[in-house]
C-alpha cells in the first residue's frame, strides 16, 4: 500500500499535446439502458473536442426501449453517430466492443458505458494526453454521489480500484482498468485481438490492458485529470451490487498472467482472510493475548488502507468520505473474502442474463 501510494503521487499530470489532431471514435455497448442512455448522449453532445470524432452505439439485444430512446436522443444532436446491433450469434460487452472497433474508421477509440456521464472536456482531456508513443490510455471513473453509508462504501470501493489500477500502471505491473473510461489505438486492438484469450463474459477492459501491456509495456498512460473523470450510476440495490461485484471478481483468475500478479492477489486475499478470522478466533478463545493480536492485525490493515485512501480519495472530490473509511475498511474484509470466492465459483445475473 505504501508503494501504491507513492506511485499514485508520482503519476504525472497529463501534458496537453495541442498540436496533435487525433481522429477518435467513442464506442458504447448498450443493453437495457432505458432511462439512462439519453444522459450519456447529452453529455457527448456537449463535448468541446475540436477535431474529428464519431460515436458508435452497439446494441446488445436490448429488450427494453433503449434503442428507441437512443435514436430519438441522437436525432436532437449534431453528433455523427452510427447505431449497430449485434447479430443473433453474438452477445455480451466484449462482442459489442469488438464489433464497434471493426466498424470504426478512426485512428483512436474511446470506450464508455451507457449509464455514464462526463463533462464537456472529456474527449479533449483524454486525447490531449496522447503522443506518438502512447498505445493506450486509462481514465478515472467514479460513482455519482448518493446519500447513505452504503453508497459511500461503494464509492470508496470503486475509487480504491481505480487508484490501484492507476498506481500499478505507474509501476509497470498493471492490474486493473475500467472500460467506462479507456482509449486505445484501433490498429493495436486489431493486431493483438485481446478478447480471444478468454470465454469469460466480463473482462473486456482488463483483457485489453494485459494483452496490450505484453506487446507494448511502456505505452500505457493513466490520465490523472479531474476533467477526464467519467461518472457512472451506482448499483441501486444490494442484489444489483452483489451481481456487479461477482461479475468484476469473475475475471480475476483469467487475467493473472505473471507470478508477480498472482502473488499480489493472493496476498490481498490472505490478508483479508486473516483479518476476518483473527477476531473470530480471538473471541472464541477468550484469550486477552489473542484479542491484542487480533486488534493489532486489524489496526495494521486499516492504517495501510487509510494511507492509500488519503492520497487517492481527495482527487475525486470525496475528501469528506475519509471519515467513513475506517468503518468501510472493516466491512471490506468479509466483502473481499466473499466476493473472491464468488468470482471463482459463482454465477451472476447481469442485464437479464445469467452468466459466469
Amino acid at each position: 500500500m505504501i508503494r501504491w501510494s507513492w506511485a499514485w503521487n508520482h503519476i504525472s499530470m497529463p501534458v496537453r499535446y495541442e498540436d496533435e489532431k487525433h481522429s477518435v471514435t467513442v464506442i458504447t455497448a448498450m443493453r437495457n439502458e432505458s432511462g439512462r442512455i439519453a444522459s450519456l448522449i447529452s453529455s457527448l453532445a456537449d463535448q468541446d473536442y475540436p477535431f474529428q470524432w464519431h460515436f458508435i452505439l452497439v446494441d446488445d439485444h436490448s429488450t427494453d426501449d433503449s434503442l428507441n430512446e437512443a435514436t430519438s436522443a441522437l436525432a436532437d444532436t449534431a453528433i455523427k453517430a452510427t447505431i449497430l446491433t449485434l447479430q443473433e450469434n453474438q452477445l455480451g460487452k466484449k462482442a459489442a466492443i469488438n464489433f464497434g472497433v471493426q466498424n470504426a474508421r478512426t485512428e483512436w477509440v474511446l470506450t464508455t458505458d451507457a449509464d455514464c456521464i462526463m463533462n464537456e472536456s472529456w474527449i479533449s482531456e483524454m486525447m490531449g494526453s496522447v503522443d506518438d508513443q502512447t498505445q493506450m490510455i486509462s481514465g478515472p471513473v467514479q460513482f455519482l454521489q448518493r446519500p447513505g453509508f452504503f453508497n459511500k462504501f461503494i464509492e470508496l470501493d470503486l475509487i480504491s480500484m481505480i487508484g490501484i489500477g492507476a498506481a500499478t500502471i505507474r509501476t509497470g505491473t498493471p492490474l486493473l482498468n475500467n472500460a467506462a473510461n479507456m482509449g486505445f489505438r484501433r490498429s493495436v486492438f486489431l493486431e493483438i485481438d485481446p478478447f480471444s484469450e478468454s470465454k469469460k463474459a466480463s473482462g473486456d477492459d482488463i483483457f485489453l490492458l494485459k494483452s496490450l501491456h505484453r506487446k507494448y509495456p511502456d505505452a500505457i498512460k493513466f490520465v490523472k485529470s479531474r476533467s477526464a473523470i467519467v461518472s457512472s450510476i451506482p448499483p441501486e440495490s444490494l442484489t444489483e451490487f452483489f451481481h456487479q461485484r461477482v461479475r468484476w471478481a469473475s475475471k480475476t483468475s483469467s487475467t493473472l498472467t505473471t507470478i508477480h500478479e498472482a502473488g499480489i492477489v493472493v496476498l490481498i486475499y490472505i490478508t483479508n482472510l486473516i483479518s476476518l478470522l483473527a477476531p473470530v478466533l480471538a473471541i472464541l478463545s477468550g484469550s486477552r493475548h489473542s484479542m491484542i493480536i487480533a486488534s493489532c492485525i486489524l489496526a495494521l490493515k486499516i492504517l495501510a488502507d487509510q494511507l492509500f485512501f488519503s492520497v487517492v480519495v481527495p482527487f475525486f472530490g470525496r475528501r469528506k468520505h475519509l471519515k467513513y473509511a475506517p468503518l468501510a475498511q472493516i466491512l471490506h474484509i468479509p466483502y473481499v473474502v466473499l466476493f473472491g470466492l464468488s468470482g471463482i465459483y459463482g454465477s451472476y445475473q447481469w442485464k437479464s442474463r445469467k452468466l459466469q
